[in-house]
């Protein structure tokens, strides 16, 4: 039996689409949560590759959890972001209802429908959904990626320890990526 090699993507070739994982205020529980000072210190890395992805005519996607949260936040509001954060005419917009953006839901039919192959993942928080969407989209034929300092935790050393176990982007090579693909 003849077997045959995977082809190796160079990341360059890789056509993204940006995903924005539950940015919301209803997981914020107000009190000593450390994720607003998680969110203050990435929003300059994830405004700016939203703006980018926005201007390369890149698909911009939300992820937006519907469903009941562990601990009661400051609202119920799915639509209600994180200060700074706005969903645009022309963004996606996919709700969800576990952990995994892809489980149940249409990412992986809005990514591949944008003639993407891949996901750069930013959003929150970095341990639980955002990491759980990153392993999911290998059962979508999704490849995933995280955005290096575009994840929010409320434990802001797990920002890093998911880049550490997972493919990531930097955003130099993000901007790289994206002069390659603009639309």
């Amino acid at each position: 039996m003849e077997h045959k090699s995977m082809k190796v993507v160079d990341k360059n070739e890789r056509k993204l689409a940006l995903v924005i994982v539950d940015v919301q205020k209803k997981f914020l529980i107000g009190g000593d949560d450390q994720t607003p000072i998680s969110a203050k210190k990435h929003y300059p890395v994830m405004s700016r590759a939203i703006d980018m992805f926005r201007e390369a005519g890149r698909p911009v996607i939300w992820i937006l959890f519907k469903g009941p949260t562990h601990q009661q936040g400051i609202t119920d509001d799915p639509f209600d972001l994180l200060d700074g954060f706005e969903i645009k005419e022309g963004d996606h917009i996919v709700e969800k209802y576990h952990m995994n953006s892809f489980y149940n839901t249409t990412l992986a039919d809005v990514i591949h429908e944008n003639d993407c192959d891949s996901a750069l993942l930013m959003g929150m928080y970095a341990q639980h959904c955002v990491m759980a969407t990153f392993w999911g989209a290998f059962d979508k034929d999704v490849s995933p990626y995280m955005l290096k300092d575009g994840l929010i935790s409320n434990k802001e050393e797990m920002c890093d320890k998911v880049c550490d176990v997972c493919k990531f982007y930097t955003i130099e090579e993000l901007e790289e990526n994206l002069k390659a693909h603009k639309v």
